[in-house]
């Protein structure tokens, strides 16, 4: 399923790939389009194999804005401008089930997400 896995990935090649000296913007939108496809996915199998059987009510637990997560903001000390990238992605991500999940993602009035300032890397 697409969300937090496709997140992380995500953001591990990204960091990986202008880490080691490739095009922050070639990658941020290889990223972006990544969200995006599997985004689609998701919605597809909704519409095909859960609404196409009947289904009136479908719950999806969609993704918060990783990029606010201790996750993201660890990702950004160590690579200055990842957390726009994950954030650009997140948004692909609710964006690509537009139509399908829901009428406009603007229609998902909860996503719990906790802020987590000054975090310094334990481990």
């Amino acid at each position: 399923m697409a969300g937090g896995n496709d997140a992380i990935i995500q953001t591990a090649t990204y960091t990986a790939t202008v880490g080691g000296g490739g095009d922050p913007a070639t990658t941020a939108a290889a990223a972006v389009t990544a969200m995006t496809t599997a985004g689609t996915e998701l919605a597809t199998l909704i519409s095909t194999q859960i609404v196409a059987k009947g289904a009136k009510y479908v719950v999806v637990v969609n993704l918060p804005n990783v990029s606010l997560t201790p996750y993201g903001v660890l990702n950004e000390a160590g690579l200055a401008g990842t957390q726009t990238v994950i954030d650009n992605m997140v948004k692909a991500l609710m964006d690509s089930m537009n139509g399908v999940v829901w009428k406009d993602d603007a229609q998902v009035d909860e996503a719990h997400v906790r802020v987590f300032r000054g975090c310094a890397w334990v481990g």
